[in-house]
């Protein structure tokens, strides 16, 4: 059986102009579970653009190298509603993070955005049957 469980990365804003990345790096539990067909890890942030931005959101992608693998980009967005804070969620292949240390970049590519309250939500194993 799995429960469900969250890890908050970052709780306060951070604001980040073009070529600029903000890295979290967060431990997941040994019993972290990759996911099931409808049930995989869920990364949630809110955002509000400064002006028009472009974004990536990254997973596991150790060298932070500017070209990204594409397997590792796990969120591409344009946004153009200056100032409007919005709610972003994205579920995400339970493959790409693995028990133990893990790493999650925020890189805005162009204009200026500002980010908040990154939580990753998902599943552990309890041990008992169910």
């Amino acid at each position: 059986m799995t429960i469900a469980d969250y890890a908050v990365l970052h709780d306060s804003p951070f604001e980040l102009d073009s070529g600029h990345v903000k890295r979290m790096t967060f431990d997941l539990p040994g019993d972290f579970v990759k996911g099931t067909l409808k049930a995989t890890p869920l990364l949630m942030y809110r955002v509000s653009p400064k002006n028009a931005v472009t974004y990536v959101v990254a997973v596991n992608d150790p060298p932070g190298a500017d070209n990204i693998p594409a397997d590792r980009i796990h969120e591409l967005d344009a946004q153009n509603n200056s100032g409007s804070l919005r709610t972003m969620h994205e579920a995400i292949s339970g493959d790409v993070f693995l028990p133990g240390g893990n790493i999650v970049d925020f890189r805005v590519t162009s204009g200026k955005a500002r980010f908040h309250d990154v939580v990753l939500f998902f599943q552990r194993n309890t041990g008992e049957g169910g």
